[in-house]
């Protein structure tokens, strides 16, 4: 019996890790007593014992909330068979689109990640670069931002500069966004230009937390980045929405700065309506978060991958055509294959840099509504995802679709995070055909215009 007791009082004082957000204006001495391990703005990550958080939690008039640092981890499947084929462009008709555009340079994709390998051979033509920051000096914060150095993004698991890549994860997904094109050099990417900022909250292992989420999607809007791509997410159904509130924190600091995120729906083959998945499964309450399921090369929705037709909004490439996945970019300077949502997410995250690069006045929500107007429908995502389809490159940039019309289930408009307006499926899909065919018939009688 002393021996149980004894394990308990143990458990009661061991530390676990919870997110406080004060209240603007509180004294931050509420806070002494308990170890704070890192703190921006007027967050902090502080370890308390089990048996004090109720004690934090009754300070109410310093905090606004007391959350747990709910972990995520990445969504890839990896797969390392090496076939020079990037199936995937084909089916998201990205060879037309590149007739259109091929250049996303002036939109700042932040990649939310294991890091970037920025020196790989086909990617450090089109990394981020914090201009004041590189020329300026060093263990100086040149720029004023609040971190010190930090030329090519934010390491917010080891809280350094250095945002490399050491596992290969966010690599790969950078490479999907922005490999660089036409250079005769490994693969190409949905934009052959681009601007992509590294930022690491995943370690080697693959798992972060809710806390360097949060930070590390601040530190992008504010320097910045005009798309956020999330491959990584929640893999428990039973979170509390209290605990979920500092990644819902983030989704609207990004939704009050007009930024759209872009978030893998996961691996589980289960439905996000019964099971949510976060940033993900936000897409239903937010108009700025575009959740990603997974096909394979026919179009039809992966067997790995999740769905709903509430919270899941499109899909695309990441599943298998024959034994091969998704081609990229890996760390190391090489290139391997991998499958999952994760790998879904930015060609969706492309083709949003893509839409915005020609129009960067559209907001986050008539994004979304244009994407998902113009999917290529496919009967085993109708009843799946919102949109029926999955992403059709050509048709989202040609695409005069924005707004009106019928609403999908669970649209999200202008005027409210969860209510009407939206798009008409079948209209978008009807008008994008009569463009890609007047196109392609211009593309015959003109010469070719080089890239």
């Amino acid at each position: 019996m002393k021996l149980l007791i004894l394990l308990l009082l143990v458990s009661l004082s061991f530390g676990a890790e919870f997110i406080v957000k004060l209240r603007p204006g509180a004294d931050s001495r509420a806070l002494e007593g308990y170890r704070v391990i890192k703190r921006f703005k007027n967050y902090a990550l502080v370890e308390i014992p089990q048996d004090r958080v109720s004690g934090l939690v009754a300070l109410s008039s310093s905090f606004e909330y007391v959350a747990r640092n709910v972990r995520l981890r990445a969504f890839a499947i990896p797969n390392d068979p090496m076939y020079v084929d990037q199936w995937g462009m084909s089916l998201v008709n990205a060879e037309l689109a590149w007739d259109v555009n091929v250049d996303c340079s002036p939109i700042i994709v932040a990649v939310i990640d294991t890091g970037v390998d920025y020196w790989h051979e086909d990617l450090r033509d089109n990394v981020w670069r914090n201009e004041i920051e590189c020329m300026g000096s060093p263990n100086v914060d040149d720029d004023g931002n609040g971190f010190v150095d930090d030329c090519y993004g934010w390491d917010f698991v080891n809280s350094d500069p250095d945002p490399i890549d050491d596992q290969g994860h966010g690599t790969h997904v950078a490479g999907i966004v922005g490999a660089v094109g036409n250079n005769s050099t490994g693969v190409a990417g949905v934009c052959w230009k681009a601007r992509i900022m590294a930022v690491k909250i995943l370690g080697s292992n693959g798992t972060g937390s809710a806390y360097d989420f949060l930070s590390a999607v601040h530190y992008a809007v504010d320097n910045g980045a005009r798309v956020i791509n999330t491959s990584l997410g929640t893999d428990d159904c039973n979170i509390s929405e209290a605990s979920l509130q500092p990644l819902r924190d983030a989704v609207e600091y990004a939704n009050s700065k007009g930024i759209v995120i872009v978030a893998a729906a996961g691996n589980s083959g289960s439905d996000n309506d019964t099971c949510p998945v976060y940033p993900a499964s936000f897409s239903k309450d937010y108009p700025n978060v575009i959740s990603v399921a997974s096909v394979d090369g026919d179009g039809k929705l992966s067997s790995f991958s999740n769905y709903g037709l509430n919270t899941v909004d499109l899909a695309a490439p990441g599943g298998f055509s024959g034994s091969k996945s998704i081609l990229s970019t890996y760390a190391g300077n090489s290139y391997t294959y991998i499958a999952g949502t994760s790998i879904a997410s930015p060609f969706v995250a492309g083709a949003v840099a893509h839409i915005l690069s020609s129009d960067p006045a559209l907001t986050p929500s008539l994004v979304k509504n244009r994407l998902l107007s113009s999917v290529q429908i496919d009967s085993s995502l109708v009843d799946k995802v919102r949109s029926g389809g999955y992403l059709d490159l050509l048709a989202a940039l040609s695409s005069t679709i924005s707004s009106g019309g019928s609403a999908f289930r669970g649209s999200t408009s202008e005027a409210s995070a969860s209510g009407g307006g939206g798009c008409n499926s079948v209209g978008g899909i009807g008008s994008s055909i009569v463009l890609a065919v007047i196109f392609l018939i211009l593309r015959r009688l003109l010469p070719k215009l080089s890239q």
